[in-house]
């Protein structure tokens, strides 16, 4: 099985002449090291606009040549753990006390909890295609959770499987999937969530979907914690794809994909993967400080910022 999955890896894709990551820049989030050794989480509204965040409580945005100083918008006992931005001007981030924070292209709003009772369950992950549309997921029996523009809508359950929904992607208003931490994918019609599906029978605790990226209704990409990736097609999912053999268990951490055909996943050790549309490259070593590269976003195919578990930023592109 893994010599044929071997046998699949490509090439890095050709992006264009003189394209690669640049070396990592501290985000100078605090200088607590045990504050700054977190997993910050990153996205990119356009290619002139990335904000990313840390469990610390900051936030700091890229305005396509450099990064704005630090703006603490949570507490630090909340801990940020996510961030979605469809534009410039609308992002929400989301907290383990289960709060969202929004960004109106000017500045951050008040920490806002979404549920209305006593429990406050976390956010582990947020997906925006507008400012009048988000989906969150929370840690509480597999919830999720509606942006309207205006407020949240109550939780709904809609995973039977799982104690947790693990991550949420968003192509459009009437397409979304749901990944959870026994390797099933719940989709959103617009209407109604489906029933849970298992697409990956290699996943299980704690190798769980660790983050799916969808660009349509006919794409996406998922990974998980054993290095494993699958395609949906808009009709079915691949069977896992195992692309990541030099780090064998420890997994893929986060991908991002600006079209179908061009995806980047990122790994352990400082490293990360791109996908050119038929086959993964193998893995390319992007942060030589050997830290796990956490999280990546990709607003197209020349422009992505990975962030790693040390607070640096690496920017891909031109």
């Amino acid at each position: 099985m893994i010599a044929i999955a071997l046998a699949c890896l490509g090439t890095p894709a050709a992006v264009g002449s003189g394209t690669g990551w640049s070396k990592p820049t501290k985000l100078a989030f605090v200088a607590n090291p045990l504050v700054a050794s977190t997993m910050p989480a990153v996205s990119c509204g356009s290619a002139s606009f990335c904000a990313t965040v840390d469990l610390a409580g900051y936030v700091l945005t890229w305005n396509g040549s450099s990064w704005g100083a630090p703006v603490k918008i949570d507490k630090p006992g909340n801990h940020l753990v996510d961030v979605s931005c469809a534009s410039a001007s609308f992002c929400i981030a989301t907290d383990l006390a289960g709060n969202a924070i929004t960004w109106n292209g000017t500045s951050w709003s008040k920490p806002v909890s979404v549920h209305k009772g006593a429990r406050k369950p976390a956010l582990l992950a947020v997906s925006c295609i507008s400012a009048s549309f988000c989906v969150a997921v929370d840690n509480e029996a597999g919830n999720t959770l509606t942006w309207n523009g205006k407020s949240w809508s109550k939780p709904v359950h809609i995973d039977t499987h799982a104690t947790e929904l693990s991550y949420a992607s968003c192509a459009s208003r009437s397409f979304c999937i749901a990944a959870d931490e026994h390797g099933s994918a719940i989709t959103w019609n617009g209407t109604s969530w489906s029933a849970p599906v298992k697409i990956d029978n290699s996943a299980k605790d704690p190798y769980y979907l660790d983050g799916v990226s969808c660009v349509s209704a006919s794409f996406c990409m998922a990974i998980d914690g054993t290095g494993n990736t699958l395609t949906w097609n808009g009709s079915a999912w691949s069977t896992p794809v195992y692309v990541d053999p030099g780090f064998a268990g420890l997994g893929l951490f986060s991908v991002s994909c600006a079209s179908s055909a061009f995806c980047v996943a990122v790994a352990a050790f400082g490293n990360v993967l791109t996908w050119n549309g038929s086959a993964w490259s193998t893995p390319v070593k992007i942060d030589k400080t050997r830290n796990d590269v956490a999280d990546v976003s990709c607003a197209s195919a020349s422009r992505c910022i990975a962030t790693d578990l040390a607070g640096n930023a690496m920017i891909y592109g031109p």
